[in-house]
């Protein structure tokens, strides 16, 4: 306790009870020490009063702890390997105490020789390696700028769960709405809040801020946030914090010589730009390199260096890095073939609801290739991907249910789902629908009067009389109804309808006789 002095402003952290959690963020007054409990009465800005133990305190008041320093460095006078850890405490003091700080600490015992004070570059490069500490949980807050929340009051930052947790937490509206360091209140989410947000960005931008410069340049390319869409500005905003060693606005910048936008299109500076950024660990930045040297782009072909990016990425969670390094070890390219390790990869991006994943799964299964045959849970997956609008998992769950295999053999189920991939323009769905159309026709009834030529209602299932022809739908030609009710019926049914299928129907059948002709 003897760091603290009354009147001290403090930040209130690491409250575990149900009650004190809500407290964590918050700034406190010391009011008194009460030193038989070892705890400090607290006064909130609300009013309010709490004894807090001082290991749940944190000064932030400059000139406090400027102090805390000084006490730090004269009681390690006398031993010198306490050095570098002063120096990396000292050199994270506020902004206008750095040079002093660096000052303090180039003093150097007489039998050594004495060092160069450290430049204000230096100090910057050492605080950036360092990262800038969380608000609410004081740990260090990730290098990617898009998982960190940020005020634009303080410039201060916290982790988004940190920023989630305290808006889910039991404080007042009133208390949410406010910056947790500055106690500045929040812009409202409205046109001119946003506006305002925007403006007080603006002068974090001056300041040569990297963070601002990249949340500025993203409202640029998106036009939000009161701003208009201005590409170029956003590409001279990342430039700025490319420069800086920002990993978001090397990635961006990336993406933007990648595919040309508001540049020259340029594939071999966009690898430069992954690169840095992926050497900063950035998930994105290496699944794109993964890309990049996977099939050649701005970079010489080189399958086995893809693998080695993809992997980088596949381990922080990326499904799309997964996926591709599946496939990669499905088929042995870039790396040994396994197809137990491809199932593996593909189970991590499938539970992460990543489609293309789910359909290769499903024929992994299907086919019990690196895994045992189960067609039961190739149906299962087929069944994600189909409800996805994947047609070529819609298809496969057409056979499944036709076959029976699985499943229930089921052909008005096996209709549905390749109705469904037909509309998509899918030809082996195309196929299939016709040889099923056939299959009803023959066995829906045994009457006498039914053949191969037999007409039936695409909603009831009803023979078409020979005294009677039903109306075919005038847009695809390929559904018929037996009266009025059941063409309304199909047509406004919400999962199945004929409404979203009738055109897509139209052009497939059309492109496939155009196929034939040929």
């Amino acid at each position: 306790m003897d760091n603290f002095t009354v009147g001290d402003r403090c930040l209130v952290h690491h409250l575990e009870s149900e009650a004190g959690q809500s407290l964590n963020g918050q700034h406190v007054t010391l009011a008194d020490a009460i030193i038989e409990k070892g705890r400090f009465k607290c006064k909130f800005d609300d009013g309010s009063f709490a004894y807090i133990k001082p290991c749940n305190l944190q000064i932030i008041n400059g000139n406090r702890v400027n102090q805390t320093m000084e006490k730090c460095e004269n009681d390690a006078s006398s031993n010198l390997d306490k050095k570098e850890d002063q120096t990396k405490m000292e050199v994270t003091t506020d902004d206008d105490k750095k040079e002093t700080a660096a000052t303090s600490t180039t003093t150097q015992p007489q039998d050594k020789k004495e060092e160069p004070p450290t430049t204000t570059d230096q100090q910057q490069q050492q605080k950036e390696e360092e990262g800038e500490d969380c608000s609410i949980c004081l740990d260090v807050l990730p290098k990617d700028s898009s998982r960190v929340a940020r005020a634009t009051c303080c410039g201060k930052g916290m982790h988004n769960k940190c920023r989630k947790d305290l808006i889910a937490s039991k404080m007042s509206r009133e208390q949410k709405n406010r910056c947790v360091m500055c106690r500045t209140e929040y812009p409202d989410d409205t046109k001119e809040g946003r506006k305002e947000d925007t403006k007080r960005l603006r002068k974090w931008v001056k300041k040569g801020k990297a963070w601002a410069q990249v949340m500025l340049g993203r409202r640029y390319r998106d036009g939000t946030d009161g701003v208009k869409i201005d590409v170029k500005r956003a590409v001279v905003l990342y430039n700025l914090a490319s420069d800086q060693g920002n990993i978001g606005a090397q990635y961006d910048l990336g993406v933007h010589y990648r595919d040309g936008i508001g540049v020259v299109k340029d594939e071999i500076r966009a690898v430069e730009l992954f690169t840095l950024a992926s050497e900063q660990g950035l998930m994105e930045a290496q699944y794109n390199l993964g890309i990049m040297y996977q099939y050649g782009r701005g970079v010489d072909k080189d399958e086995k260096r893809a693998a080695e990016y993809y992997t980088l990425a596949a381990d922080q969670g990326i499904n799309k890095a997964q996926y591709n390094l599946g496939i990669m070890y499905q088929n042995g390219r870039g790396v040994d073939k396994d197809e137990k390790r491809a199932v593996e990869l593909y189970t991590l991006a499938a539970d992460q609801g990543y489609v293309s994943a789910q359909f290769n799964l499903g024929c992994m299964y299907q086919n019990g290739r690196g895994v045992d045959k189960d067609e039961k849970r190739a149906v299962e997956l087929y069944t994600l991907a189909a409800d996805q609008g994947m047609a070529s998992a819609q298809n496969n769950l057409g056979v499944m249910y036709a076959n029976g295999e699985g499943v229930d053999q089921s052909f008005l189920t096996a209709k549905d789902w390749f109705t469904k991939s037909a509309a998509q323009g899918y030809e082996n769905a195309i196929n299939a629908l016709r040889h099923v159309n056939e299959y009803l026709r023959r066995t829906t009834t045994t009457s006498s009067t039914v053949n191969s030529n037999t007409t039936f209602c695409s909603y009831c299932n009803k023979p078409e009389p020979n005294n009677t022809k039903f109306n075919k739908c005038k847009g695809c030609r390929s559904a018929a109804y037996c009266n009025r009710g059941c063409q309304t019926k199909h047509w406004k049914t919400k999962h199945n309808g004929h409404k979203k299928q009738c055109k897509k129907l139209a052009a497939a059948f059309k492109k496939l006789n155009k196929k034939k002709e040929k």
